[in-house]
């Protein structure tokens, strides 16, 4: 199949600009996604590690591990959406938003669960509570990620080469 960039060009139309912010969060959900795909197992792997550094309860563990199961979906799901954007394909602008409409709750969700078990730990074991503290602290700040995706996703530069790049297909 032809890029459509270059049909459009061959076919007399003027080439579609792609917008600076779909490269560069191309770029960004390869590597964030990338590195989540890595990452997420790993923290799985560490669960036995955890029980012996820490009290980790028969909840804390499931948790840790549906956690690591979603963190995995998640990142191939970006991984995915960053080659499309790559690709300038538009499937891959509309799988971001979706991306970060489900990821940003997530993140809360994880955050609240974190200081729910937090200050539960706080009573029977007071020295775990700063990784608990940075824990929050990094989820929250992995909120600036997929509101910014979402935010330039939206922006009326790239809606419109999307809806360019749509109409050139019929």
């Amino acid at each position: 199949m032809e890029n459509l960039e270059t049909s459009g060009a061959q076919a007399g139309l003027q080439p579609i600009e792609r917008p600076t912010a779909v490269t560069v969060f191309g770029i960004l959900n390869c590597v964030f996604g990338g590195i989540g795909m890595m990452c997420a197992p790993a923290g799985v792997l560490l669960i036995p590690l955890m029980e012996k550094q820490m009290q980790v309860t028969s909840g804390d563990k499931m948790w840790m591990l549906v956690s690591g199961v979603v963190g995995f979906i998640f990142s191939a799901w970006l991984l995915t959406m960053g080659i499309g954007l790559l690709m300038f394909k538009g499937w891959a602008r509309m799988g971001s938003i979706v991306y970060a409409c489900f990821y940003i709750p997530w993140i809360l969700l994880t955050a609240i669960l974190n200081f729910i078990d937090m200050s539960q730990q706080f009573a029977s074991n007071p020295e775990a509570v700063p990784g608990y503290i940075g824990g929050a602290c990094g989820g929250i700040l992995g909120l600036i990620y997929p509101v910014l995706l979402l935010i330039f996703m939206n922006t009326a530069k790239v809606k419109q080469a999307f809806a360019q790049l749509e109409a050139r297909r019929f």
